[in-house]
This record gives C-alpha cells, structure tokens and sequence, in this order.
C-alpha cells in the first residue's frame, strides 16, 4: 500500500511518471488495482485537476503519468513501456503459475524496460517462501557490499494490526510474567 501511494503521489506532481506494479497472481493484482483506485476516491476537490482517470489495469493522468497493475505471468509483461518505477510484489511467489519463463526471467525483462533515468525506482517486495528462488537469490544478493539494492526487513509481528492483545485475568497476567 506504501509503494502504491507513492506512485499515485508521483503519478500527480512527477508528470510524465509510469509506475507497473507486477502482483503474483490475478486476485492480488485485482486488489492492488482496488487500493490505487481507493487512492483516486479520497483525492480532495482541491486537487481535481490532477485527478487521474480510471483505466483497465490501472489509472491514467492527463499530464501523461500512468498507474499500471499485471500478472507477473509472462516475461513480455513490461515489454513496451518505460516505467519510472516497478514494484515486484511477492516475488518469492512467482514460482506458481508459470507458464514458459522463470521470475528470474520476468524480473530481468522488466528492470531492463526501466527508464534509465534519475528518479526511477525499484521495489522488491514479499513474504519470504523458503531459502530458493528469485527472491531468496536477490535478497542475498542485496546483502553482499556492493550492492545497488537495499535489502530492508520488516517483521509482521512488529505491526500493530497484526497483534491480539486478549484481556487477561490478573492471575493470567502472573504466569505470563513468570514465562
């Protein structure tokens, strides 16, 4: 959600911004689409004339910046366009579903159609699916000094939202102190 609220902000005031987010399966890249368009429902009346409009896999500015989500099926995905920026999301899912390349094909295709130009950006991101595999790869790969990627992790259990703090009894409360 982060990532594509920065891409509907550049989208606004970076014209002309191309952003291609590439999900891991149809139902992700229908919900992030969902989360862009959100976006353009809570724009305010101030900012109307910046308004992108609504199209079929994402959303287009009249300054010429665009908002894109796809199924990360197919190396050709990106085949065609410049983006400014592309989020890989859930890379260490690909695996599934692939039909005549590898992430690692699809992956290489897309960063090779990026702009090359200051300004652009990069995202990998994803819940982590064994020790193989392309994320795992570009992952221990950022690790290494050297590295033009940033390797950054943040737990799900550090998150508020994904805490349940059920009440406790005080006697509840003693043994849990005692553990």
């Amino acid at each position: 959600t982060l990532m594509q609220a920065l891409a509907f902000y550049w989208g606004c005031f970076r014209p002309p911004f191309r952003a291609l987010t590439l999900a891991h399966t149809s139902e992700s890249t229908t919900e992030i689409g969902r989360i862009a368009q959100d976006f353009l429902l809570a724009l305010p009346p101030v900012l109307a004339d910046l308004a992108p409009r609504p199209l079929r896999g994402g959303l287009t500015w009249p300054s010429g910046s665009s908002l894109r989500v796809a199924t990360q099926r197919s190396s050709d995905v990106a085949r065609g366009s410049s983006p400014s920026m592309i989020l890989f999301s859930e890379l260490g899912f690909w695996e599934k579903g692939r039909a005549n390349s590898s992430p690692e094909d699809t992956l290489q295709a897309a960063l090779a159609a990026m702009a090359k130009a200051p300004g652009t950006v990069a995202v990998i991101e994803s819940t982590a699916n064994g020790a193989t595999g392309a994320f795992a790869n570009r992952w221990n790969r950022a690790q290494l000094p050297g590295s033009q990627w940033v390797p950054l992790f943040f737990p799900w259990h550090t998150s508020d939202q994904d805490q349940y703090n059920p009440p406790m009894s005080p006697e509840d409360e003693d043994i849990f102190e005692k553990m």
